[in-house]
């Protein structure tokens, strides 16, 4: 068997697979080194968590009662780089399921993939075949858990980096976050997530992770941008549609314009109307107003697989709460969001 070491955000999991599995691994280094630290490492005790790729996690097939492992409100189609539609018909997975105590086994419907968990000992088996995207949801899920047991908050936002300031974007749907994201990006802004970022507080500052999942850039999104407009997958993608680049391909759409920790000095808050540019302060704002929480409630957070303990809703909001007495809501609305932050970012250095 060999040994290895994950990190990230403050994360450390070890990984132990059996011989047959090491492409599992190569393919997992292959994905996400852009942000997580693999490496081999001989001894993995002193890790947060383990996951063992085996050739059989428990005995016996399970015919128990089903549970939901996983679901996704992405269902719309989106074209890869390759040109392959990529489509989430049914984003749900299923899994049969028993729990002993302190152990708990899973069992994907209609799979052979079986994944057994000692939440005494933080330890997750895993055996089956096709067990690639199973395994990084596994990781996937250990990470985000992990991020919480260590006082991380974690948001449905997009946040970047613009002009040496880190700012979250939040809003709701069909406000505008996406493209005042892209609109930054092209103005010299940095990437740093599009989706999900967990923030943690250290010493006075606040500091925001990216959680890397797979980027969805709109048609319309791609269409403004000059070496992608010709591209022979926009160009034959169907209006409404996005294009959906992995981990590893982000610095295809981005080049090195990629950050994965930053401090936050801001959230925009994002409205995009017909009005003219506008921006103002939130002095007496509540950041729990303008922000969607992940954490821990949220309807696909990963309950499922609990090896550390969560805060409860009330802690979550508690510690959101406080950001206030340290982060600006700014925001922004209008038909122009990035001139409105331009505009607020001269206001601030015209008192400089």
């Amino acid at each position: 068997m060999k040994k290895f070491l994950c990190c990230y955000a403050k994360f450390k999991c070890g990984i132990i697979a059996e011989d047959n599995f090491i492409e599992i691994i190569d393919r997992f280094k292959s994905e996400f080194g852009l942000y997580y630290d693999i490496c081999d490492i001989n001894n993995v005790n002193g890790c947060d968590a383990r996951i063992y790729l085996v050739d059989e996690a428990f005995e016996n097939d399970l015919k128990s009662e089903e549970v939901r492992i996983h679901s996704s409100h992405s269902r719309n189609k989106k074209y890869l780089l390759t040109g392959k539609i990529y489509t989430q018909d049914d984003a749900n997975i299923f899994a049969y399921h028993k729990q002993e105590n302190q152990k708990v086994y899973y069992q994907i419907v209609n799979t052979n993939i079986k994944i057994f968990a000692d939440t005494e000992q933080k330890n997750v088996y895993m055996s089956g075949d096709n067990i690639y995207d199973i395994f990084s949801y596994v990781f996937e899920t250990l990470l985000s858990i992990n991020i919480e047991y260590n006082g991380g908050i974690q948001f449905h936002a997009a946040c970047c980096e613009f002009n040496g300031n880190g700012y979250i974007i939040t809003g709701k749907s069909g406000s505008g976050k996406t493209s005042l994201l892209f609109d930054i990006l092209k103005n010299g802004g940095y990437f740093h997530s599009n989706d999900r970022v967990a923030v943690f507080k250290e010493g006075e500052k606040y500091v925001a992770y990216s959680i890397p999942i797979p980027v969805n850039v709109p048609i319309k999104m791609m269409n403004t941008m000059e070496e992608w407009k010709s591209n022979d997958v926009v160009c034959n993608a169907k209006p409404g549609t996005k294009i959906r680049f992995l981990v590893n391909e982000l610095p295809i759409l981005l080049g090195e314009k990629i950050v994965k920790k930053i401090d936050i000095q801001n959230i925009i808050s994002v409205d995009y109307s017909d009005d003219e540019p506008s921006f103002k302060i939130l002095d007496n704002g509540n950041i729990n107003d303008y922000i969607e929480l992940l954490t821990p409630f949220d309807e696909n957070h990963p309950k499922w697989l609990k090896l550390f303990d969560y805060p409860d809703e009330d802690d979550a909001k508690a510690a959101v709460s406080e950001m206030n007495n340290n982060i600006k809501i700014l925001y922004v609305s209008g038909n122009d969001t990035f001139k409105a932050l331009n505009n607020y970012i001269n206001s601030i250095n015209a008192f400089k």
